[in-house]
């Protein structure tokens, strides 16, 4: 099952393939899906009759990817494993990797090429770098109740009569590509933007109802409020809930409400263990927050945080979400070779190939639909900190 607006990102995406050149953004097609069997492989099968030198690789070495992209410039269809090769293809004018090659006997460094566009497969959360620079679709099983269509896994004259008009459109349109400027929608934050500009400039070139489907289609995928947060931002957005309308916290008492909803990452943060002071000084030091001695009435001083320190980043990364009041509420959501030059490194017998793995506790937190009620959290916490006054 693919969600909204999937089906118009993946034809423009197609298209996008056959005109990726004529750009300098080729946006990660990515799918994702909670568990095997979401239709990932079929997909993948789709696009790799439907776009131009296609590869679907089900394994392939790091130095392997790199050298095949070089030499042949396909349309790659793979999993996630090759993160850094992977992410250094999205924009053309970084797209490459210097790596040592014999020549003659001596190793001389060559720079190479990967710049291609890319489709990737993952089973849950997608690494935060190849997430950003990508179109997501999360697809669903099918109920068993649902009648479908068989996909036939092999060539036919329908797909190869699809590549011939995009192969011709391409050519008729690549020069309308080469400095798109569509109107974008406001939903999108600027990575969305860059990812999205291609296909707009493609939907727009094609006319009729597809610029308003594609618009929609972004906003549905990839506008604000859909992406799934960092790990350093969602701890910003639970310290905010934390401070409430205190204008300073101590270590120790800031520490015990993030770890007090089993629900959230910072109960096992490490290897089943909660969140400690030292641990959380750690996640804040990349925003230029650290802890101070702070006084607050009725409790002795001691090292903690102010409120005025997180002003500058809650803004910058938490914009319009308001001040919560007086206590600690739950937050929002985590918005977790033929002659068509096609070829195929390996036959996709299993989606356990296609699967991706992060850290654990981040896995959990992003899979995560809402927060637990707090009714009972707030006692707890209000308890803990009458035993330590």
């Amino acid at each position: 099952m693919l969600p909204e607006g999937a089906d118009v990102a993946l034809a423009l995406w197609v298209l996008h393939a056959w005109t990726f050149d004529a750009g300098d953004i080729s946006p990660f097609l990515v799918l994702v899906s909670p568990t095997k069997r979401c239709g990932k492989t079929s997909t993948l099968i789709i696009l790799f009759y439907l776009t131009p030198r296609s590869e679907l690789a089900s394994n392939i070495s790091a130095s392997a990817l790199f050298r095949y992209i070089e030499e042949v410039r396909p349309t790659l269809l793979i999993d996630e494993a090759m993160r850094s090769i992977l992410d250094a293809g999205h924009t053309k004018t970084v797209a490459s990797v210097i790596r040592n090659v014999e020549i003659n006997g001596k190793y001389k460094p060559k720079r190479f090429s990967t710049w291609a566009p890319k489709a990737i497969a993952a089973i849950r959360a997608l690494a935060d770098t190849l997430e950003d620079r990508a179109i997501v679709a999360q697809l669903q099983r099918k109920a068993r109740t649902a009648n479908v269509e068989r996909l036939r896994r092999r060539d036919s004259e329908k797909f190869a009569l699809l590549r011939r008009r995009a192969a011709r459109w391409a050519a008729d349109n690549f020069s309308k590509l080469t400095d798109p400027e569509p109107d974008i929608p406001g939903a999108l934050n600027d990575r969305a933007a860059d990812n999205w500009r291609p296909l707009l400039a493609i939907a727009d070139l094609a006319g009729g109802a597809w610029p308003k489907r594609a618009r929609d289609a972004a906003r549905i995928l990839s506008g604000e409020g859909r992406d799934t947060p960092s790990i350093n931002v969602e701890l910003l957005a639970d310290i905010r809930l934390a401070f409430g309308e205190a204008d300073a916290i101590r270590s120790a008492d800031l520490v015990a409400k993030l770890t007090a909803d089993p629900e959230r990452p910072w109960a096992e943060w490490k290897r089943g263990k909660p969140l400690t002071q030292k641990q959380l000084a750690g996640l804040l030091r990349p925003f230029g927050i650290i802890s101070e001695t702070v006084s607050i009435p009725g409790l002795a001083d001691a090292k903690g945080y102010k409120r005025v320190r997180f002003e500058e980043a809650w803004e910058a990364y938490l914009p319009g979400q308001n001040r919560v009041h007086h206590q600690f509420q739950p937050s929002e959501a985590s918005k977790r070779r033929n002659a068509d030059g096609m070829g195929t490194s390996s036959v996709f017998s299993s989606e356990e190939t296609l699967s991706s793995a992060r850290c654990s506790s981040i896995s959990r937190c992003a899979a995560r639909q809402a927060y637990s009620p707090f009714i009972r959290q707030t006692e707890v916490i209000d308890a803990q900190l009458r035993q330590r006054a």
